[in-house]
């Protein structure tokens, strides 16, 4: 297994059900995501870490915020070694409550296995949809 083996961990930790590859790298782009900057303890990696989705939305979803978003989560994502490349896709809906869904087609290093992360965010929560491989 290239990428490992952890406890699933999308918004808790699950003690009971172990992911590896694509699944487990998929678990924490989502972590990237939805975790708000700066917030973790650490060093300076730590402290560039993450992008809150949610507070992003909750921001007041302007055109622009909207328009930044793509490269926002592809930029994120990137971050992670084990990713090589990284597209996103997102497509908005609702009118009082914004809702963003996200298709993120991830390759990865070393054998440029490829997958796609689904989320769905709005001002108040995300939540993960899954790990497809393409």
């Amino acid at each position: 297994m290239p990428y490992g083996m952890d406890l699933s961990c999308t918004d808790s930790v699950e003690v009971s059900r172990y992911v590896a590859g694509v699944e487990l790298v998929g678990q924490a782009l989502y972590r990237r995501l939805i975790t708000p900057r700066g917030t973790l303890p650490g060093g300076a990696e730590a402290q560039a870490y993450g992008i809150d989705l949610p507070g992003l939305i909750g921001s007041i979803p302007t055109e622009s915020m909207l328009a930044s978003l793509p490269s926002r989560i592809k930029n994120e994502c990137l971050k992670d070694p084990r990713v090589q490349s990284v597209s996103v896709l997102i497509e908005v809906s609702g009118t009082l409550l914004v809702e963003i869904s996200i298709a993120i087609d991830v390759t990865l290093q070393n054998d440029g296995e490829t997958f796609t992360l689904q989320v769905l965010a709005s001002a108040v929560s995300a939540k993960f949809i899954g790990v497809f491989q393409s």
